[in-house]
């Protein structure tokens, strides 16, 4: 007999209108579920029809819901738990718990409803923020797909409306113009074969006055590329990872020196054309240990130069060292070749740079060493023929982090944008070390049979491994806001092993380190150190992007305090006071061929004291730029709930900004008395980063201003300004004080420039292009022609000037604007509900701030040549390199390329070259 059916009486369901479509399990979470959050969909529940049925029926979240439309995105107003809305018309504030999802790539915000997300409860004033979620922007640039760097350099320029309308006018305006004229004189010519007199277009004016165009400052860029011979061609320094080489056993082989296989023969023959003279490779070797391995203490130092004393013999009579392998430990002693060569370039590289190494022996060095530009070229044929995946070693994990240190410390491949291979390098980085086990402290593991593994100071070399591969991972994608779910898997490994949080790591160390080796343990310890301000450094880019979900404003602040509390704590700025003093403390090392070397961990810690304090401003500057952007998006059409948040947010960035410059002007002083030794081979790419970021923080701001000022003496010269009372006192104030801070800050963009281009143009070519962006500027602000550029291409597409489909297409693709969005373009820029925030109050406080930062002789400068911003004017571009509309038409907007996502030539050509062999695969 069947049962009978027991009914259950009708309640309410709490599943949100979403996942009972979807027919999903949802976990009812208020005002959005999680899975929802992650779909990243409108989350709704059916609230009319709870009350309804069931009455006062709990629930998670006793919040009531009212929907409004703002600015074409659905708002979700939560009314206070204790209480009705107020008769207020309902509207966002800053202290109401929303969460707020913006597309990174367009600055708008979007508004999904506020609560609690993840059954976390926000503070009763926190405001749930998501700035970007780089896991589900997926950009296509070319032939390259990649996930979206939500605080990149171009994110940060699509992200702020300013920017974006400036730098795309520029690069919209520039290419139609150079188009129209390309065409004209191919109709005055009539014939388009006909060679173009290039020099002649670079020099012409624009078409509206007598406007230098922006060609013109580009020569002494383009003119140097052009004929610069370069000492190395970019190779695939960073997909070694991914080779393998089929000719295995070369040790089980190897019975004697003759009977080498044809690629370890092949190896050294070019290994011995690759190593400098005696006389050179021993001071190099010592500068390496003096100089770079402070400040990247890497190596295992004295078994790897035991075993370079052994392989090296000098002979009587010959100027070079002979290699000598024999037959035993081959493996290791080919790993330490490699290693050698490596560090043997970076020396080159340091000492070529470094201005403190002027003596007359250092100077001869550099002149027979052009053989070590093809060195990273052969440190990856060694690492192939070692099967690196196949035999993974702690050797061949030193190799390869000095691989990546060579290149991010290398002027010419220094770059200012984190390419796709990059990330996949770290990446793998990252994987190697956690096959090697080194992500577990090695006194966690059992009793293991070699007897290197069991050598305590082989421990010491295992953490600094590790320490490393985190370290290097932070400082590359951390201010760029990308790798956050490798990078947070990376801290919970070493989280799980207490290896950042147990403060008896240091005196493990301790223990496992004997007297020979105890000159290392200040350098592992400040290694130690630098990871502990990197893991708040992730924290607060996690909460900026996280994941799923949001964070409150309340979070991502305590987190910026924390990050000022541990930097404060762990490299105090009152480091950098001793390169006034005399007081150095420094150890004795080891020994390098009979020669004792001496460290100086003053200038050690000068150094990192210098990077970390700038990396964690320039961090902080950027996401609370993020901040004030978006909103700013919303204060254009409710002024009252959101100026007071984007003023704050905007000195927050401000304030930030003038911290970094004040440590840029210490490092690129010049006053022997002063901080000089800031501005070293090792600080060198956090410096050009740095300049980067400021520059383009200041040129969002002064435009900002100059649209201000416009906006001001358009409401002086009204018909309702005219009929009514005399002006207020504030008002006259704000005039002034727009007016001044105005010129202060390009005084400062002038000192800047004039400092970068006398201390590191002239080795870096990326400090020359930002050079030349600035002093393009500089020449707009002089002229008054800032704010008619910034509007230009908008006025061209309004009026309806023909514009080429590549420029509309290279318009989307790269600033992601449309040319039919013109009007919408340039009315943001004369939004008055943004300007009028610049008032009198922020430029007191700004003022307050560069005061208090001791910058008058920045905001004072007035620089001793009066053609600072003219262009320069080296000698013409060679025929030669001008046959091509299309190589010239690059060249042009070579300006901008430092805040493209495309990587640099070489690395182009590597990919064009694999995706080649891979059609040939297929």
């Amino acid at each position: 007999m069947q049962a009978c059916r027991i009914r259950k009486r009708n309640r309410p369901s709490f599943v949100c209108q979403e996942c009972r479509r979807r027919k999903t399990k949802c976990d009812k979470g208020r005002p959005s579920c999680k899975r929802c959050v992650q779909l990243g969909v409108v989350c709704s529940y059916p609230t009319e029809k709870i009350e309804r049925d069931g009455g006062s029926t709990p629930s998670r979240d006793s919040r009531k819901s009212s929907h409004v439309m703002f600015d074409n995105v659905e708002v979700k107003e939560r009314s206070s738990p204790h209480g009705s809305e107020t008769s207020e018309s309902p509207s966002l504030r800053f202290h109401s718990c929303s969460r707020f999802r913006a597309d990174s790539s367009s600055g708008r915000l979007s508004l999904l409803g506020g609560g609690q997300i993840s059954g976390r409860a926000a503070p009763p004033d926190g405001t749930l923020v998501l700035l970007a979620d780089a896991q589900e922007t997926l950009v296509s640039h070319g032939r390259m797909r990649y996930l979206h760097k939500p605080f990149s350099t171009l994110a940060v320029v699509q992200r702020d409306d300013y920017l974006r309308a400036l730098f795309g006018s520029i690069w919209g305006f520039t290419l139609t113009d150079a188009y129209e004229l390309h065409k004209s004189r191919a109709r005055e010519s009539r014939d388009e074969s006909e060679k173009i007199d290039v020099n002649a277009l670079l020099n012409c004016e624009h078409r509206i006055g007598r406007e230098k165009p922006v060609q013109m400052f580009l020569k002494e860029s383009i003119a140097r590329r052009m004929t610069k011979d370069k000492r190395r061609t970019s190779s695939a320094l960073e997909n070694i990872l991914f080779l393998y080489n089929l000719e295995d056993g070369f040790e089980d082989q190897a019975e004697s020196e003759e009977n080498y296989t044809p690629g370890l023969t092949h190896v050294l023959s070019e290994l011995d054309k690759i190593l400098p003279e005696a006389a050179t490779l021993r001071p190099l070797l010592q500068h390496f240990y003096r100089e770079v391995y402070p400040m990247f203490p890497v190596l295992d130092v004295l078994p790897f130069q035991k075993t370079v004393e052994e392989i090296l013999v000098a002979e009587q009579g010959k100027t070079k060292f002979q290699i000598r392998l024999g037959t035993r430990f081959l493996r290791c002693k080919i790993e330490t070749l490699a290693i050698l060569v490596i560090i043997l370039a970076i020396a080159r590289e340091s000492v070529d740079v470094n201005a403190e190494f002027k003596s007359h022996e250092i100077n001869e060095i550099l002149g027979p060493l052009d053989c070590l530009d093809s060195a990273p070229v052969l440190v990856n044929k060694m690492l192939a023929l070692l099967n690196i995946n196949r035999y993974p070693s702690e050797n061949t994990l030193c190799c390869l982090l000095y691989l990546r240190i060579f290149k991010a410390l290398s002027p010419e491949g220094s770059v200012l944008k984190l390419t796709p291979d990059s990330v996949m390098y770290l990446g793998s980085l990252f994987q190697y070390a956690v096959l090697l086990g080194l992500h577990k402290d090695p006194s966690l593991y059992r009793q293991v049979t070699d007897a290197a593994l069991s050598d305590k100071a082989f421990f010491n070399y295992r953490r600094k491994l590790w320490l490393a591969v985190v370290s290097m991972r932070c400082y590359d994608l951390v201010p760029n806001g990308s790798g956050l779910v490798s990078l947070n898997a990376c801290f919970k490994t070493s989280g799980q092993f207490n290896i950042f949080s147990n403060p008896s790591y240091l005196f493990t160390v301790l223990r496992d380190t004997d007297d020979k080796t105890k000159f290392d343990t200040p350098l592992h310890e400040l290694m130690f150190k630098e990871c502990q301000v990197e893991k708040e450094w992730t924290r607060l880019a996690t909460l900026c992007v996280p994941d799923f979900g949001g964070s409150t404003l309340w979070e991502i602040e305590n987190s910026w305090d924390r990050v000022e509390r541990c930097v404060s704590r762990k490299f105090s700025l009152k480091n950098l006071e001793s390169t006034c003093g005399s007081q150095t403390r420094t150890i004795e090392a080891m020994q390098c061929f009979g020669t004792q070397i001496n460290i100086s961990l003053t200038k050690v810690l000068i150094s990192k004291t210098f990077n970390v304090n700038v990396t964690s401003r320039i961090i902080m500057m950027t996401t609370a730029s993020a901040l004030a952007n978006y909103f700013e998006s919303l204060c254009r059409n409710e002024p009252n709930d959101y100026a007071e948040s984007f003023s704050r947010f905007y000195l927050t960035s401000f304030q930030h900004c003038m911290e970094t410059i004040k440590l840029l002007k210490n490092a690129l002083s010049e006053d022997p008395k002063g901080s000089q030794s800031l501005l070293s081979f090792e600080t060198a790419p956090v410096v050009t980063h740095a300049i980067l970021r400021t520059f383009l923080f200041l040129v969002g701001l002064i435009a900002r201003l100059c649209f201000a000022q416009i906006k001001f003496a358009e409401k002086q010269s009204s018909h309702a300004y005219l009929y009514r009372a005399p002006p207020h006192a504030d008002e006259t104030e704000g005039q002034d004080s727009l007016a001044s801070i105005n010129a202060s800050l390009q005084n400062i963009v002038r000192s800047l420039v004039h400092l970068i281009s006398t201390r590191m143009a002239s080795k870096y070519d990326v400090c020359i292009k930002i050079v030349e962006i600035m002093r393009y500027y500089l020449y707009l602000l002089e002229m008054n022609r800032m704010v008619e550029v910034a509007c230009r291409m908008w006025n061209y597409a309004l009026e309806g000037t023909p514009i080429p489909k590549i420029v509309r297409n290279s318009m989307l693709n790269k600033w992601g604007i449309e040319l039919t969005n013109a009007a919408t373009v340039k009315n943001d820029l004369y939004n008055s509900n943004v300007l009028e925030c610049f008032d009198a109050e922020m430029m007191r406080d700004m003022h307050d701030f560069m005061h208090g930062l001791e910058l008058n002789s920045l905001m004072q400068f007035s620089p001793e040549s009066p053609d600072l911003v003219a262009p320069a004017q080296p000698t013409t571009i060679p025929d030669s390199a001008t046959d091509d509309w299309q190589m010239l038409n690059s060249d042009i907007l070579e300006y901008l390329n430092m805040l493209e996502e495309q990587p640099i030539s070489g690395e182009m050509n590597w990919n064009v070259e694999q995706d080649s062999f891979l059609r040939t695969m297929s």
